[in-house]
């Protein structure tokens, strides 16, 4: 079984999905458009930023779905079968509890710091970035600092959510800092900016404030705090819970298309081909952004096709307990994948406009697996993983 949830569920659904268009005798792509949601139906109020029909169309457009024939076992390649499905991903946008500290310097660079950690999947150059943009500072100017209980709380790796929560406490903490200098460079008769209100002053420019109402009365840091005789100066957002938004309803959704080769005789599956549509908020990193979408349907083939805890039955102890007998997928598995993402910064679910996107890849990857498994051979396959002993039948 593969985390999070979300993803043995959409096995489940959007399998059932594809067996309705069947029943229907209509696409599987229309069937989802003709029954898309704009409200959550749970709380009856609008999804934000939902761009799912246009993760559909791209999709669509992109694997060359119009070529498609329906009917199972009705496209082949030499002695292959081959089929194509599709599923929607899914996950909901979750945002939690963190603060940062910034100590910006007489020089010009920063450091920002939480306790948040990254697994490997890019927290450091998203965070960095983010950390640039809301500063104000050349990004090689700019460190992240992670991994250290000394810092500022920080949020678990889970729920695809360090990028949005820690992301908005950078924002706050840049906030603090624009606001911090602001009040050194009123009082400052040298500075553009004397005796203005420090509430009319925002950073206007990378690495100046200025007043809201006259960009041409502006400052820049390092001047602020030269004059003021100061070798740095440093300030830490505060930790507080979020704000239930209820007027809205937050998810990220995308979609996958598969193509899958199959010999009847063998009979083993490969994906041969996969086309994935995210729309995530904001993408922050798109290089790494790519490679979380990637990293999830990876993972979704092995789901699909090849993992399984397997228990002794005299000792009920898994039997399949090492990467010698869990099987996952490795490079001879996993074919060309092709990520693109649509949508809009979703600045209504937080201040950074990012919703994560860790998790997604995975969720429906199983199930475009299974339904092209199905397109190939006309068989559906419940439990996973599909093995040849589960095909070998289709000749």
């Amino acid at each position: 079984m593969r985390a999070p949830g979300e993803c043995p569920g959409t096995y489940a659904l959007e399998c059932a999905m594809d067996e309705l268009a069947y029943a229907l005798n209509m696409d599987p792509v229309a069937l989802r458009l003709a029954n898309h949601a704009d409200k959550d139906p749970h709380k009856d109020v609008p999804f934000s930023a939902k761009h799912l029909k246009e993760c559909y169309s791209l999709g669509a457009e992109k694997f060359g779905w119009a070529k498609r024939n329906p009917k199972p076992r009705s496209m082949r390649e030499g002695d292959f079968l081959v089929g194509w499905g599709m599923a929607t991903a899914t996950y909901p946008a979750h945002k939690m509890e963190a603060a940062a500290k910034v100590q910006l310097r007489a020089d010009g660079s920063a450091t920002v710091q939480c306790a948040a950690h990254d697994l490997g999947t890019g927290a450091y150059t998203a965070l960095t970035q983010i950390s640039s943009e809301q500063l104000g500072l050349p990004f090689e100017k700019v460190k992240f600092e992670l991994g250290n209980t000394d810092f500022p709380f920080g949020p678990v790796a889970g729920g695809s959510n360090t990028t949005g929560t820690v992301g908005t406490a950078i924002h706050e903490a840049a906030q603090l800092l624009h606001k911090a200098l602001a009040e050194l460079a009123v009082k400052d008769s040298k500075s553009p900016v004397y005796n203005l209100s420090p509430d009319d002053i925002v950073m206007v420019a990378p690495g100046r404030i200025g007043s809201k109402m006259d960009n041409k009365k502006s400052d820049a840091y390092i001047d602020i705090l030269k004059r003021a005789g100061r070798d740095s100066i440093e300030v830490q957002s505060e930790l507080k819970e979020p704000e239930e938004n209820k007027k809205m309803a937050f998810q990220s959704w995308g979609a996958h298309f598969v193509k899958v080769k199959i010999d009847s005789l063998l009979p083993r599956v490969q994906v041969s081909r996969v086309v994935s549509v995210m729309n995530c908020g904001r993408v922050v990193s798109a290089k790494t952004a790519r490679s979380q979408i990637i990293g999830g349907f990876v993972m979704g083939i092995g789901m699909a096709l090849s993992e399984a805890t397997e228990y002794d039955p005299k000792t009920g102890m898994p039997a399949t307990r090492n990467l010698a007998d869990y099987h996952v997928a490795t490079n001879a598995d996993v074919p060309l994948i092709d990520v693109y993402f649509v949508g809009e910064p979703d600045f209504a679910f937080n201040p950074i406009g990012a919703r994560g996107m860790g998790e997604i890849g995975i969720t429906g990857a199983a199930a475009a697996i299974a339904n092209a498994v199905y397109h190939a051979t006309g068989k559906r396959v419940r439990d996973l993983p599909i093995t040849p002993d589960k095909l070998l039948d289709i000749a």
